[in-house]
């Protein structure tokens, strides 16, 4: 994984404490071999960043805003 991580919470057994049950949005990509989905839960307030997981996965990851910020596009940003 290549994105701004703080931290690292493994084995967490209730996803939607960081809002990952009912995820914000999902950011899906393919590489040559597998296909992957990040489930984007909730901001938190204090620090700003956001959690995240791999779908499938118990451990969530807490990274800086920007790393999901630049997907902040609309389809005309794209053009």
């Amino acid at each position: 994984t290549h994105f701004a991580m703080k931290q690292k919470l493994e084995n967490v057994t209730d996803l939607a404490e960081y809002g990952l049950a009912d995820p914000e949005r999902y950011i899906s990509f393919e590489t040559a071999d597998e296909k992957y989905t990040v489930l984007v839960g909730d901001r938190n307030s204090y620090t700003l960043d956001y959690y995240i997981s791999l779908e499938g996965s118990n451990t969530v990851y807490i990274i800086e805003a920007t790393t999901i910020t630049v997907f902040n596009k609309t389809i005309s940003d794209l053009k």
